[in-house]
């Protein structure tokens, strides 16, 4: 089996040395046809190799195994600049520097090897090193092989693929040592990989064995050649590819839980953890909802999201605790009625009693002598008794704005702190495109779902669904001075 590729001499080597080694390093019949068995040799992938201590040529500091990076613009030449040059061998931002900022992260990852030649084995001559990714994630943008089998002499050829950046999913990483001067044994870096983020997920970095024609032969793995010209490390298929301990990397780019398996540091792993991403450690779910109270935005699971039902004076801890409303009833428990928890006198406080209009001290919603509306039918009375902007109400019900926690007597907001029209979500008076786009959390989300929030179930039914953005018809691009288009 043979492989031709282009040979890089990097520095000075005499062109027969070149072709005789490239020979050695590329050709499965070259040399003698025992393998050498050295399975003391382990080869790998180190994906941060700047990492404390960082690893030379001759030595391996830590090796990990799992990298976090980035697709985003990203300084990667340290010059306060991001995304000003493209990986096409041009100087496209015209600061004499080529390549130095593509778009997406620049990384390096070393290729390594420990034991070669122990005990009275022979060292390394050369090697080969196929690498298989994911195009769509990463590509690979250099390749640096001077390390382990450098002499500092100009003495190693590169064989590594040569078209770069490469984008296909696989690449050869290959060189020799073209003086054989120094018998290279003991453990380091066999070449220096730099890769580039181009899309969002994870991707493992494997060193593979493949059969790339189907005839259950493999024709492409991991050659570690040896200066007596044995292949280390071949298994007895006697098919000369490395088949001792390899460890293999994986990129993570625009993904922080892959690398790390518990991002919070709670001890819950992320695959089990209700809130992968808050410490929790005792994971307590009081609505069990799945989502932990660190994380759930209605720990009591009510429908009334957290931060409302503090800002109104209910407690968000308990599911017998509502928003208060004009109704004749203590909904938040705190042996209060119909204090509604608004800012009627807009004084920054939501601790407002409910409007009397008559002073007779019986709150309007309840008081069967008052008419807010004007339209005939006194308050208890009413299904939909706002006080109108002109000469129609908010058209929502008495039951769908107690449910929602709106203010049932009052079809236009006091202040950004009331609620009155139910379709402003924003409570800015003016119903628009910034009002639906809100839906999209709660959207198709019901009682019992971490997403859903009473104050956009316009149909007080405990779901959220198309019927409740339908209420918009008729009053989008409109404000509370011409309700439902009057």
């Amino acid at each position: 089996m043979e492989r031709v590729l282009t040979v890089k001499v990097v520095g000075t080597v005499a062109a027969a040395a070149v072709v005789a080694v490239a020979l050695l390093v590329l050709s499965a019949t070259s040399g003698p046809d025992t393998a050498r068995a050295n399975h003391a040799v382990t080869i790998g992938l180190d994906m941060n190799p700047a990492a404390t201590p960082a690893n030379t040529a001759t030595s391996l500091g830590s090796n990990e195994t799992c990298r976090d990076v980035t697709r985003l613009p990203y300084n990667d030449d340290g010059d306060g600049q991001t995304d000003e040059d493209d990986l096409d061998g041009l100087d496209n931002d015209g600061d004499t520097q080529f390549d130095e900022d593509p778009n997406g992260q620049l990384f390096k990852f070393d290729i390594w090897i420990t034991n070669v030649g122990h005990d009275t084995n022979p060292g390394l001559l050369a090697f080969d090193i196929p690498l298989a990714y994911n195009g769509t994630k990463i590509n690979i943008a250099a390749v640096d092989v001077v390390w382990f089998l450098d002499e500092g002499t100009g003495n190693v050829l590169d064989a590594s693929d040569p078209t770069l950046p490469d984008t296909d999913g696989l690449y050869g990483v290959a060189a020799a040592d073209g003086s054989d001067a120094i018998d290279h044994k003991g453990t380091g870096v066999l070449a220096r990989v730099t890769g580039v983020a181009v899309g969002q997920g994870s991707t493992a970095i494997t060193i593979v064995t493949l059969d790339l024609n189907g005839d259950t032969v493999n024709d492409r793995g991991p050659y570690l050649r040896a200066t007596d010209l044995s292949f280390i490390g071949d298994g007895p298929d006697g098919d000369l590819f490395f088949e001792g301990s390899v460890t293999n990397g994986t990129v993570a780019v625009d993904d922080t839980a892959t690398c790390n398996p518990d991002i919070d540091g709670d001890t819950v792993p992320n695959s089990s953890d209700n809130c992968p991403s808050v410490s929790n450690p005792t994971q307590q779910d009081l609505d069990g909802d799945g989502q932990g109270n660190a994380c759930d935005l209605d720990i009591d699971g009510d429908g009334h999201f957290n931060t409302r039902e503090t800002f109104h004076g209910s407690n968000p801890n308990s599911a017998s605790s509502l928003i208060e409303v004009c109704d004749g009833v203590d909904n938040d428990g705190d042996t209060a009625v119909d204090e509604d928890g608004l800012d009627h006198d807009n004084d920054g406080q939501v601790n407002d009693p409910g409007p009397d209009a008559d002073g007779d001290t019986i709150r309007d919603c309840v008081d069967t002598t008052t008419d807010t509306d004007g339209d005939g039918i006194m308050n208890p009375s009413d299904t939909n008794d706002d006080s109108p902007m002109t000469s129609t109400n908010d058209l929502f019900t008495e039951n769908e704005e107690n449910w929602m926690a709106t203010d049932g007597m009052d079809a236009c907001p006091d202040n950004a702190n009331g609620p009155a029209w139910p379709v402003d979500i924003d409570n800015n008076r003016s119903v628009n495109i910034g009002d639906v786009i809100q839906f999209s959390t709660p959207i198709l989300s019901s009682m019992g779902n971490p997403r859903y929030n009473r104050r956009f179930d316009f149909n007080a039914n405990g779901s959220v669904n198309i019927g409740d953005v339908l209420r918009f018809s008729g009053v989008i691009l409109t404000s509370c001075t011409n309700v439902g288009g009057a």
